[in-house]
């Protein structure tokens, strides 16, 4: 089933074949609503369209009330004119203009034209006409959709219907405020909903804390038995009898929070004592806590983030005098003379869910916990408040939000990007945020590091590799740079030679990045660690991956920067240079093997038969990390996180050579005219020497990738007298080769262009 717009799920019905064939009575509905977007729609009256709609949502099947769900959701957008906006579940809210293109281009089903149509004067007290003409009307909410439709269904039994259920009460809470010509009326509307919602959300977060079902940074503490007992399968307690684990579904707890979240998001300013809060105070706000920050499972704690935003939201927008409803999301809401009290009870609470839900495992739980933080700090104006209460709740939630911008999903990084750009925007002080805060952001960086979810440790990386770049080669950051400098040997130094021996390669390769930063920044302080951080570099040359060659020769680049600059008699040039002789010809060794053989033994289903699983974004197996000790802890999945990683496979000789010939790019500007001679030859006769076996291949792509790059380091007119001719007989070799290959011409035609 398709439920991307109301036109698709109409048609994916239609198409939907299981046994037993749907009633006859449900097609035609369907068919007629489906006649709707044909080029010449009957006309049909918002009554005839409540008819089928009903009869969809009347049969014993889930598809036509999923299919009835959705055309409500669409209808009601319709009927309000895409006014206001609902939390969108997958991440940040849209803006209003976002929200109403997207609206406009999913509405795919005309919708009947309202008996007296005219523009909504006022959004909130619409003219009565206007209101009854709606298809989703006032009627039909009260004595069909909420007792007949929602009530019975937020527990549905399929997870579709009730993401569908939740969606749809929060567009019946925005309907509702415009259809009503009082607001404390219009409130009233969904009063049956909302203490059901309370019972379901009360019940299993209970349920949950009994039974241990806990989270804590990644790691799953479970105690007792991990289902429900047999007893609790009276009333709604039945729907608690899925696993408590912390991936799959926990029923209707996760939509009852998406639900409620929805309708939170719809309340209006002005009722007396209408803040989010009213929604769950005392007990109800204590489990929502436990929820969004200590729950087992992901898609809870993501749902209890969201509900607990909207709350906040909409407690600050109405004590600021913001309309909720409207989906407002930008940095001008904040106010800095806001009613917040940064020493309540719900501050310590919504600390407690912040820190822990962006340093979650799970990209979805952080993506939740980004919008959130944006909400709390838009609606608080913690950023713009100067008492010392509001800083320490500031400092407090920096570390994370610099750490996020890393983060390797998109959404979550992207989004925490602009969080940054919006706390920084006014003063332009990034920098110095960061650098008052070192105490606490390397400390985070360095836990973070030690993670189970390789993800999270790559952005580690990353992140220290910015410290060194941003404020160790940063002038005007002298004062932040020498408080980094002390904590590079006793912290980050050894948080990223750890780092640098994951077996993820991912994880690896930007640790690496990372100290060739900091011995650049800081060559004094990394000169003790320089041995082994020479030893390691020079072992990843030869890694299976290419782009860990790479970027472990890029680091070996800037340590001799780093030391000739430093020091003209240092030798670290020429015993990188020594080791790179060495390993040039190791392609030499390579066994021979024709292209038709690789190709078998590719297409081997033998070989490729119950084998090791490999964990995305690695050629590595889910599961053992190392231990102190340099062996492995126990395989298999650990719980919290996508699986690590360990790269198991043999090196070949030819992998040697392809990342000498990196590191002679680096190299290049380190050497006088004989040695690049010299080095060039080898690199020659390496080339003509790779032609016994497929991957070779690659190996002189290699290095017509790095010709062009050379050139421009040796200086064009030296390259030519020095290189160029030693490298003819295999450029025109490689051009006349039926298997030259695009990225080979790609790059002898930049070569020929410099």
């Amino acid at each position: 089933m398709d439920f991307s717009s109301a036109l698709s799920s109409v048609k994916s019905l239609l198409l939907r074949t299981p046994p037993p064939a749907l009633p006859d009575e449900i097609l035609s509905s369907a068919k007629l609503l489906e006649s709707q977007h044909s080029p010449s729609p009957p006309l049909l009256s918002p009554g005839e369209v409540r008819s089928a709609v009903r009869t969809l949502c009347d049969g014993n099947r889930w598809e036509p009330l999923g299919v009835g769900l959705n055309l409500c959701i669409e209808y009601c957008k319709s009927d309000r004119n895409n006014k206001g906006t609902t939390p969108y579940l997958a991440g940040p809210r849209p803006t209003d203009t976002e929200e109403s293109n997207n609206s406009s281009s999913n509405n795919d089903l005309p919708v009947p034209p309202p008996t007296n149509p005219t523009d909504f004067a006022d959004p909130i007290n619409p003219p009565a006409s206007t209101a009854d003409s709606a298809i989703i009307n006032r009627n039909f909410c009260n004595e069909y959709l909420i007792p007949i439709i929602i009530l019975p269904n937020l527990q549905n039994p399929e997870p579709r219907i009730r993401s569908l259920v939740a969606t749809l009460c929060g567009n019946l809470r925005l309907n509702l405020r415009l259809m009503e010509t009082s607001e404390a009326e219009g409130s009233k509307l969904l009063e049956s909903v909302v203490p059901v919602l309370k019972g379901i959300i009360v019940e299993m977060a209970y349920h949950s804390r009994d039974k241990g079902a806990t989270h804590n940074f990644g790691t799953v503490v479970t105690t007792g038995d991990e289902s429900p007992s047999p007893s609790d399968s009276s009333s709604s307690a039945s729907t608690l009898s899925t696993p408590l684990d912390d991936t799959t579904g926990w029923k209707s707890l996760e939509t009852s929070l998406h639900a409620l979240s929805n309708i939170v998001s719809g309340h209006p300013p002005g009722l007396p004592g209408g803040g989010g809060f009213v929604y769950a105070d005392g007990e109800m706000r204590e489990l929502v806590t436990f929820c969004a920050g200590e729950h087992v499972n992901r898609h809870v704690r993501a749902g209890g983030l969201q509900l607990f935003g909207e709350m906040i939201r909409v407690e600050l927008g109405n004590s600021n005098g913001v309309d909720s409803g409207t989906g407002v999301d930008s940095h001008s809401n904040s106010n800095s003379d806001s009613m917040w009290d940064f020493d309540s009870p719900l501050t310590t609470s919504t600390l407690r869910v912040l820190r822990s839900g962006l340093s979650d495992n799970w990209s979805q739980v952080r993506m939740a916990a980004s919008v959130m933080l944006r909400t709390f700090i838009n609606c608080s104006g913690v950023d713009k408040r100067d008492d010392d209460k509001a800083k320490s709740v500031m400092r407090d939630l920096i570390p994370a939000m610099v750490f996020n911008r890393f983060y390797l999903a998109d959404g979550v990084r992207l989004y925490s990007q602009e969080n940054w750009k919006i706390l920084t925007k006014i003063n332009n002080n990034g920098i110095e945020l960061v650098g008052k805060n070192l105490d606490l952001i390397v400390p985070f960086y360095k836990k973070m590091a030690t993670s189970n979810n390789h993800v999270v440790r790559e952005s580690s990386g990353q992140a220290f590799g910015e410290l060194a770049i941003k404020i160790g080669r940063n002038a005007d950051a002298k004062v932040y740079s020498e408080a980094l400098a002390k904590e590079l040997e006793p912290e980050i130094l050894p948080a990223l030679l750890d780092l640098q021996n994951d077996e993820s390669w991912p994880v690896s390769t930007a640790a690496s990045l990372s100290l060739g930063d900091f011995v650049l920044s800081f060559p004094k302080e990394c000169k003790p660690s320089l041995p082994l951080l020479i030893d390691r570099w020079m072992d990843l040359i030869g890694s299976q991956v290419w782009s860990v060659r790479e970027d472990a020769a890029i680091s070996l680049g800037k340590t001799m920067l780093a030391y000739t600059h430093a020091d003209a008699n240092d030798r670290t040039v020429s015993m990188v240079l020594n080791v790179c002789r060495g390993l040039l010809p190791s392609a030499m060794d390579q066994l021979a093997m024709t292209v038709s053989e690789w190709k078998r033994n590719q297409n081997d289903a033998k070989s490729h038969t119950d084998t090791q699983l490999f964990s995305c974004g690695s050629l590595a197996p889910k599961g053992p990390r190392r231990d102190n000790g340099g062996g492995f802890v126990s395989a298999g999945r650990i719980a919290g996180g996508c699986g690590d990683c360990m790269v198991n496979r043999d090196r070949e000789p030819w992998e040697n050579s392809d990342g000498a010939v990196y590191l002679v790019r680096e190299l290049a500007p380190f050497l006088d005219d004989k040695q690049v001679v010299e080095i060039m030859g080898e690199v020659v006769a390496v080339m003509e020497g790779s032609y016994h076996f497929p991957e070779g291949s690659i190996l002189r792509a290699t290095v017509f990738t790095c010709l062009p790059e050379i050139c421009t380091s040796l200086q064009i007119k030296r390259f030519k007298n020095l290189v160029l001719e030693l490298f003819l007989p295999e450029i025109v070799r490689t051009l006349e080769s039926s298997r030259r290959g695009g990225m080979d011409e790609t790059n002898i035609s930049r070569l020929c262009v410099r």
